[in-house]
């Protein structure tokens, strides 16, 4: 399709909707004054010029891109040093203005993503969107609960039948644009690495110029995406962990190929899974044999679903007056599908001869996300015990009770003389 060039007074600026200082690029809010119809201005850097022509490979592809997920181009003017696309306004709210989704609204962003790319990457020639993050998808809240998505600013997409037309100088956001992009050589992959990106964003509530501080140090396109979403009580599953490590692989080659491949590979997997934890006791019982004994037992916590990480901490129940500190729990915090934890308990600072009753929580990602378990301590009794008398005691005693009554006998006869 061929490309629509205006003049710049056929529209007015209403609002600045964004801009970047450090490219002198800019978005807003205009009027087209001869339709009266609201448009987007997305002003770009002044070294684009050169790539903005009118016989331009860029505008081709730009003005060539027609779906109902994205947000058309329709026109292209110039003021002055700066060059204006124009595009449609769409009336919907970015990813970037809302910081929680639920699980099924992720997937579904997901999703749609995938479809749109995967559609653009079947046709001929293959386009590649170049800059995606939240920022650019626009959603809809639909009256079935779902999302309607609207994929923005294709103005770095990049044709493989004109590769040339890629600016490596201006090759997308820090922390959704791979190595390879930044070096020139996009590939179909590249917008995969980004989707990963948009993703793990949403489920960790991350803003986007903030997703370096979830790259490793040494690597800053290697995200460590199982540690930041593997926290306790997290329901995420781990296949989808998986699919999304794959998504954010900083070698392209270990990415999906393209956008159907992750979309197939997606469409089966939850991402919600919920663990079932099956604990080897529910309830222990122990008893001191002596006074100041040291107590211990093992509790082994299992996950009867491999496709969720069981995730949780131990608790005890406060009691009034008693912090049970006389209790231990190691370790608080368990991960994994088979753990095993040591209960132990120091009679020392308890009472002799008495039973306790305390109560150990399992608060966890499971179905039950609560779990109790009933501890009943009794210790040993003050009583000393009884001991075999020596034999020389023996004697004495019998040798006290034979002489004893004829001893007494005396005394009183030396009583009554007296």
């Amino acid at each position: 399709m061929q490309c629509i060039f205006k003049p710049a007074h056929h529209y007015k600026r209403l609002q600045l909707l964004g801009r970047k200082l450090q490219d002198k690029s800019a978005t807003y809010l205009a009027v087209d004054v001869t339709t009266d119809t609201v448009v987007v201005l997305k002003q770009l850097q002044p070294s684009s010029l050169s790539l903005l022509g009118p016989d331009s490979p860029r505008l081709e592809t730009l003005f060539s891109l027609k779906h109902p997920g994205i947000a058309a181009y329709k026109a292209i003017c110039r003021k002055g040093e700066y060059t204006y696309l124009v595009r449609a306004y769409i009336d919907a709210r970015s990813l970037a203005s809302r910081r929680s989704f639920r699980p099924e609204e992720i997937k579904a962003v997901a999703i749609s993503l995938l479809e749109v790319l995967a559609d653009f990457q079947v046709q001929i020639p293959m386009i590649i969107h170049g800059n995606i993050k939240p920022e650019n998808i626009f959603f809809r809240p639909l009256s079935n609960g779902k999302l309607s998505l609207i994929l923005t600013d294709f103005d770095l997409a990049v044709s493989h039948r004109y590769p040339s037309s890629f600016e490596p100088a201006r090759a997308g956001t820090l922390g959704f644009t791979p190595r390879e992009q930044m070096l020139g050589e996009p590939r179909p992959a590249s917008d995969n690495y980004a989707v990963g990106a948009v993703l793990l964003s949403l489920l960790s509530g991350t803003p986007t110029h903030q997703m370096d501080t979830l790259t490793d140090a040494d690597n800053p396109y290697r995200y460590r995406s199982q540690d930041i979403l593997w926290q306790p009580h997290t329901t995420i599953s781990s296949q989808f962990l998986s699919w999304l490590d794959r998504m954010l692989d900083p070698n392209p080659d270990h990415r999906f190929p393209d956008a159907r491949t992750a979309l197939q590979a997606l469409l089966p997997l939850r991402l919600i899974a919920r663990a079932r934890a099956s604990l080897s006791h529910s309830q222990i019982r122990l008893e001191a044999p002596t006074l100041g004994a040291q107590l211990q037992d093992v509790i082994r916590v299992s996950n009867l679903r491999p496709d969720a990480v069981l995730q949780g901490q131990w608790h005890i129940t406060p009691r009034p007056y008693d912090p049970c500190d006389w209790i231990d729990i190691h370790p608080t915090y368990l991960a994994g599908n088979e753990t095993t934890t040591v209960v132990s308990v120091d009679t020392r600072r308890l009472q002799a001869k008495t039973t306790y009753v305390r109560e150990l929580i399992l608060q966890s990602n499971s179905e039950q996300p609560i779990i109790a378990v009933s501890l009943c301590i009794t210790t040993a009794d003050l009583t000393l015990p009884s001991r075999p008398l020596p034999l020389w005691h023996l004697i004495g005693l019998l040798v006290s009770s034979t002489f004893l009554p004829v001893t007494m006998v005396i005394l009183l006869r030396a009583l009554n003389k007296g």
